[in-house]
């Protein structure tokens, strides 16, 4: 797989134009970044007519089943327009959004390619955080909703987003609801209850950055859940550090 920034362009291109086409408004803006074996499309200012009105009448729940329909729709379009983006074969694909009233609507999807290990990015951390210290308190953090994770996983995308990937997550009451159908439900409590855990001061701390937002979802069928965490702009929050006054 050769990518460079092309490719990433070429997709977000035609990813938008799909969006358009399939949702009778695209996204403001749409960026793809390809680090094997993940894909990322981020999303800003996607907020379809219907999905707005729903939005500012606090129908938070109608509004998340009215954009899972249109996910599962157009979810096959995105998997074709990034296996040729790629030339590689998608596994699994997840997605999130972050609806918030006069603010844009954000979203991610992210997907996982079939990647030979020779093609993996290297995910080096910065040498200034503490991998490890971030990760015993990811697990720390995930106790608090679910069992601790068999496997916990992190990958450092870029300066702006971090992707934590936890293996073996489910407990019993969860793994009966998945069993019954119940799957689509369970993300609607979920999501909320992990978005403002991760979220926590404790992790920036760790970072050494503000977290932005944050973006969750699950493979019920394979046990395993995903934490997508965005950070702010380096320069602004280095700007924001800059700015306070100094104590004497």
């Amino acid at each position: 797989m050769q990518i460079d920034e092309k490719n990433e362009q070429q997709a977000a291109k035609r990813l938008g134009k799909m969006f358009q086409t399939q949702f009778g408004k695209g996204p403001e803006s749409i960026y793809v970044m390809i680090t094997p074996p993940f894909v990322t499309i981020h999303l800003q200012g996607f907020l379809a007519p219907m999905e707005e009105v729903l939005l500012h009448q606090d129908k938070q729940l109608q509004l998340e089943q009215l954009r899972e329909q249109m996910m599962i729709k157009v979810l096959p379009v995105i998997q074709q327009i990034v296996e040729e983006e790629t030339d590689e074969t998608v596994l699994d694909m997840y997605y999130d959004w972050n609806f918030r009233k006069n603010k844009k609507c954000t979203g991610m999807v992210w997907i996982a390619l079939d990647v030979s290990p020779k093609q993996l990015d290297t995910f080096s951390w910065p040498k200034e955080l503490n991998q490890n210290m971030f990760r015993r308190e990811i697990i720390a953090l995930s106790k608090k909703v679910q069992k601790e994770p068999e496997e916990t996983n992190l990958f450092w995308l870029s300066p702006r987003l971090i992707l934590v990937e936890r293996i073996g997550i489910f407990v019993e009451i969860e793994n009966a609801l998945i069993e019954q159908n119940y799957g689509e439900t369970l993300k609607i409590v979920k999501r909320p209850l992990e978005k403002n855990l991760f979220a926590k001061h404790v992790l920036e701390s760790l970072l050494q950055q503000k977290i932005h937002e944050t973006f969750v979802d699950w493979h019920f069928q394979k046990d395993k859940g995903y934490l997508l965490i965005g950070l702010e702009n380096p320069k602004e929050h280095r700007k924001k550090r800059e700015g306070k006054p100094k104590m004497d």
